[in-house]
């Protein structure tokens, strides 16, 4: 615009001018009402008190499946005498609750692994070791009972049982399955553990 123009280009050209600065002020104001409520909610994400409420509906299909469960039924008679160590009162782990379904599963020492690796005599059989652990099919829990079978030289040897499934974590109470729903639960479907706790004890 030059200053010879005459006046009515100069007031044409000034009221354009404010028209485009009307509009880039406009665009302005939005962006910064969205940026402000952003850093609001980022600021409340991380600095204020998180109440997180279930729905009561959201356990029924526990429930449901609990209540219908049915333990399995152990075997009428044993040949062989299960030994069961007593817990001391204040230690170890807490036992799975007589409710869930246990899933019976029994693992031997293959036949080549029965003779003593010191006088070649067969091994005898006096014995099982029991351990119990946790394992989910979705919406659903049962407890896997490994049933190992101890074997004895009769001349006092040695004792062998078989060799337990490989686990995530050495002495573990659960199996995988159970890492993996927790997992999923916190990091897929955003529960956190105490939630999980809190209305699951296993």
């Amino acid at each position: 615009m030059h200053v010879s123009s005459p006046p009515e280009e100069i007031i044409s050209a000034l009221t354009a001018e404010n028209a485009d600065l009307k509009a880039a002020l406009g665009k302005l104001e939005s962006e910064n009402k969205r940026l402000s409520g952003e850093l609001t909610v980022l600021i409340n994400r991380l600095f204020r008190k998180k109440s997180e409420r279930l729905d009561p509906d959201q356990m029924r299909l526990f429930l449901q499946e609990l209540q219908g469960a049915q333990p399995v039924a152990a075997e009428e008679s044993m040949t062989e005498t299960v030994r069961v160590k007593k817990r001391r009162k204040g230690h170890g782990r807490e036992a799975f609750p007589a409710h869930l379904p246990r899933e019976v599963i029994e693992i031997d020492l293959p036949e080549q692994e029965r003779s003593c690796p010191d006088c070649g005599c067969d091994m005898q059989a006096f014995g099982v070791e029991t351990i119990e652990r946790g394992h989910i099919i979705p919406a659903r829990m049962l407890v896997r009972r490994y049933v190992r079978k101890k074997y004895a030289c009769p001349r006092g040897h040695t004792v062998r049982t078989a060799e337990l499934p490989s686990s995530l974590i050495e002495k573990c109470k659960y199996e995988r399955s159970v890492y993996a729903h927790l997992a999923v639960a916190k990091y897929g479907d955003h529960v956190p553990l105490h939630r999980q706790a809190a209305h699951r004890k296993l």
